[in-house]
């Protein structure tokens, strides 16, 4: 199948796009803010490989913040070109060398701030993500990783790296997920099409539950299917 990377998304799906994600992304605000200082240190299962240590909660929060500001940074961008991705292809990377970049981006931009401080510009990001995202034209291209990416196609991915993280942050903390009903069906209707992109095959009969597919399917549980995980 061919993609086209330039066409991007209808006005009425890119504004669920916005309204399931600004849900998302307040529940997430809800558990942060309800961090306690104890908890911070706590692990979590994320971890790049046997020669990185484990994130920690604090770790996980400053990725949350570092994958927000993403819209940002495409949104400032100025320099054009044309889409390479979509918001699927975009997770089609090789995560034995994108991880450890992450990782260490990720590490690298939390440097110096207090928990109290990486809460705060977390709730500021996100804030300003959204208003940025309402006020541009949805067919802003920018920078966005990988390459130029247009925002309305950025805008779905936030929603997974939000969803996906946002579990990864309440197991840690010990938390029931905070996971809304709209970004669930998101992530699962996005990880559908991506297990059909790049496995060509549909979603398996026993993974009807939506929790336990996406976490199969991001390599959170194990599963029997060699074909898993497709995103990590």
């Amino acid at each position: 199948m061919t993609r086209s990377f330039t066409a991007g998304i209808s006005e009425k799906a890119y504004a669920e796009t916005l309204d399931i994600l600004e849900a998302e992304f307040n529940a997430l605000k809800q558990t942060v803010a309800g961090i306690k200082a104890e908890d911070w240190a706590r692990p979590t299962r994320l971890r790049v490989s046997a020669s990185h240590p484990s994130w920690d909660v604090f770790t996980l929060v400053a990725h949350h913040n570092v994958a927000t500001h993403m819209v940002q940074d495409l949104v400032a961008d100025q320099r054009g070109g044309t889409p390479n991705n979509d918001h699927t292809t975009f997770f089609v990377t090789n995560a034995a060398e994108v991880a450890p970049a992450v990782d260490e981006f990720t590490r690298n931009s939390a440097k110096g701030l207090s928990p109290e401080q990486l809460r705060q510009t977390l709730m500021a990001t996100i804030d300003e993500a959204m208003r940025v995202a309402r006020a541009t034209d949805q067919g802003k291209v920018g920078f966005a990783f990988f390459g130029p990416m247009r925002l309305d196609e950025l805008m779905p991915t936030r929603i997974i790296e939000t969803a996906v993280h946002g579990l990864d942050l309440t197991a840690a903390l010990g938390k029931p997920p905070h996971l809304t009903a709209r970004a669930r069906q998101s992530c699962v209707a996005q990880l559908e099409e991506l297990l059909q992109h790049r496995r060509g095959i549909a979603r398996p009969a026993d993974l009807r539950d939506d929790i336990a597919f996406i976490e199969v399917a991001c390599g959170r549980r194990s599963h029997g299917d060699a074909r898993f995980p497709i995103l990590q």
